[in-house]
This record gives C-alpha cells, structure tokens and sequence, in this order.
C-alpha cells in the first residue's frame, strides 16, 4: 500500500535484527529445544514463583549487596517451600523428587535432578 504521501512504504529493522534472526534459526534447531525445555524444571519456575510472591526489583545498589539481598530472597522462597512441604507430610527431598519426575525427567533415573 502507498503512504500518506504517495510513495511506497519501507519496513526497516535496527542494527541488530540480522542477530535475532540467527538466535530464531538456533532455537529452531532439535538441540536448541531440548536445551531450552531443561531451562523449565531448572530455575524459571522458582523465579517466577519468586516474582508472583511481590519480588520485582532490589531495594538496595552493589554487586555485593544486591547478591545479599538475591540470597535472602532466594532462602525465605526455600524456607516457604520446606513449610509447605511438612504442612503436607512431604519431605523437601521426596518433593524435589516428585517435582524432577513430573518435569519430563526420566523414571528410570536417566537423567538427574540437584
């Protein structure tokens, strides 16, 4: 279609859209998925369970102090997560075993869950 001018329309990307186009034809690859869906039962779901608990940024400035704040964080999530659990009668370690089967991990111990 022509523009409000008259001439042709142009569509035109940044600098970096030769980059995307690379990472989307990796991620098209088999390897790249099977990759990418370990990512799911790895850490993505404790961070977003982390953000849904209010979590969105630090309060504080430094590499140092932001990693002490990200600790704390992270324990009182693992603290929540061990009280659950025993309100349950569920072990941490039975819980993370039964979190790792139901994350596609194989029953016959193929691959580990840490």
């Amino acid at each position: 279609s022509q523009s409000k001018t008259g001439e042709a329309r142009t569509i035109t990307g940044d600098t970096h859209e030769a980059l995307r186009q690379q990472m989307n034809e990796k991620m098209e690859q088999a390897e790249s998925k099977e990759i990418y869906d370990k990512r799911k039962v790895i850490a993505e779901p404790a961070i977003g369970q982390i953000k849904n608990t209010g979590f969105r940024g630090f309060s504080v400035r430094g590499k140092d102090k932001v990693a002490g704040e990200f600790s704390l964080v992270c324990s009182v999530h693992n603290i929540k997560k061990n009280c659950q659990g025993s309100d349950q009668g569920i072990s941490a370690s039975a819980r993370r075993k039964i979190s790792c089967n139901n994350g596609n991990m194989s029953q016959k111990g193929e691959k580990k869950c840490q």
